[in-house]
């Protein structure tokens, strides 16, 4: 069973997450922001997450999306990352360019369906 870390800061939409993706077969880790996500794979923090695959949102408080991604890049080179945002100051469709060319595997923009997310996600760790 693959194990997906969701990394967003919108509780409702963490949980929807969450849900539809545990329904779908997958072991979930959550933080609510960058700043918890980076804590997980921090030496010395916890355990490793030992996580297969991240969803991580780009628009977070303290440490955002584009900052885990690069951070992720350094420990993880081959680990899939797909970079979720619906916009905040700048238009979505730059935002989601930039994660992309800064290591996300993959984009998505919101509002999307919990059917096109684990379509991707299955997608990404074939």
């Amino acid at each position: 069973m693959a194990r997906v870390l969701v990394v967003e800061d919108n509780d409702l939409l963490r949980k929807g997450l969450e849900r539809a993706l545990k329904h779908a077969g997958y072991e979930v880790v959550t933080a609510e922001d960058g700043s918890a996500a980076v804590a997980l794979f921090a030496p010395a923090g916890k355990a490793s997450p030992g996580v297969d695959l991240v969803v991580t949102d780009i628009n977070m408080p303290g440490t955002d999306g584009i900052e885990l991604i690069l951070s992720l890049r350094e420990t993880r080179p081959d680990l899939p990352i797909l970079a979720i945002s619906g916009g905040g100051l700048l238009p979505m469709e730059h935002l989601l360019e930039d994660a992309k060319a800064l290591g996300a595997t993959e984009v998505l923009l919101k509002p999307f369906s919990m059917a096109i997310i684990v379509e991707t996600i299955e997608r990404l760790l074939r």
